[in-house]
């Protein structure tokens, strides 16, 4: 992993929500493979195509404080449709310590910081 973010596999991730719209990924909790909670995401980056390319996940830490956010490839999620966690495969709470603190880039769009860290909120 380079730059806080995970690699990413060729092809699309249109299907990788589950059928769920990006805005329904905000705030949902996040377990690991081992079945430990990892966090909740914070943010979605799209793609060029608009889809979820990377959850966001802010991990440890009390109220904010003290934690770290970090990116998972969507391809990773398991997204059922409704509220419920999302589950990563290929990592794990123990995993996640090792990771890098996720940076943003200019070239990068989101639900929270909008098209090339214009400061508006994205409304896709």
């Amino acid at each position: 992993m380079d730059q806080g973010q995970s690699a990413r596999p060729a092809g699309p991730t249109s299907n990788a929500t589950g059928g769920a719209s990006v805005e329904h990924l905000m705030s949902r909790t996040v377990i690991g493979a081992d079945g430990e909670k990892v966090g909740k995401v914070s943010d979605v980056i799209l793609g060029p195509d608009g889809n979820a390319q990377l959850l966001v996940i802010q991990s440890g830490g009390f109220l904010g404080i003290g934690g770290k956010e970090i990116a998972a490839d969507i391809a990773l999620a398991d997204v059922l449709p409704g509220n419920g966690p999302i589950t990563l495969r290929d990592v794990t709470q123990a995993s996640v310590r090792d990771m890098p603190e996720f940076e943003y880039n200019d070239s990068m769009t989101s639900l929270n910081r909008g098209p090339k860290n214009s400061g508006e909120p994205n409304k896709q």
